[in-house]
């Protein structure tokens, strides 16, 4: 009888353990931080945001209360103007970097530059100048934003154009994100 009690708990615990992994499932999300500093007269620009886990855009809307991972795929920026021809071939962003606090730094090793039309787009799978330093910080950037729930970024540059219209800048991040099924 002993033993047949300690085999029926010993299946219990084992399959208790199997069935908690299917609580889990993945989605793809996705956490945009937007911004929008101004340019002062010297082309100079900075702008700290804060943002949290409720800020990651997930599919299915879960509550972000139940996202017990995150694993980012892709990253990348964008910097344009809302003004179509603010800039010119050879405008340039000098000194470009994103800080996160209580983490670290990253600041472009090759300038950006804007080329014929009104976008600079830097990083992304098919960036190679940039990708693999830039996605490796924001990786561990993103494991730190998850284990704190919250991170404040900074965005700073100065902006080498003859005309000095304000930035719009984007950063990209695709996610995978581990939820717990209710």
């Amino acid at each position: 009888m002993r033993k047949f009690l300690s085999g029926l708990i010993s299946v219990f615990v084992l399959l208790s353990f199997n069935s908690c992994e299917l609580d889990y499932y993945w989605e793809r999300g996705n956490l945009n931080c937007d911004f929008y500093p101004n340019t002062n007269n010297y082309g100079n620009f900075v702008q700290t945001k804060t943002y949290y886990l409720d800020d990651i855009y997930i599919r299915s809307y879960p509550d972000f209360h139940r996202i017990r991972d995150i694993i980012m795929t892709d990253t990348w920026i964008e910097i344009w103007s809302d003004d179509f021809y603010a800039y010119s071939q050879g405008d340039y962003i000098e000194d470009l970097t994103i800080s996160i606090s209580g983490f670290g730094s990253f600041t472009f090793p090759v300038t950006p530059r804007f080329r014929n039309e009104n976008l600079i787009t830097i990083g992304g799978m098919n960036d190679s100048n940039y990708y693999d330093e830039f996605f490796i910080f924001m990786m561990d950037a993103i494991d730190y934003f998850y284990r704190r729930g919250s991170m404040q970024v900074t965005i700073r540059g100065k902006l080498r154009s003859v005309y000095l219209y304000d930035v719009n800048i984007t950063l990209f991040n695709s996610l995978d994100v581990k939820l717990k099924d209710y």
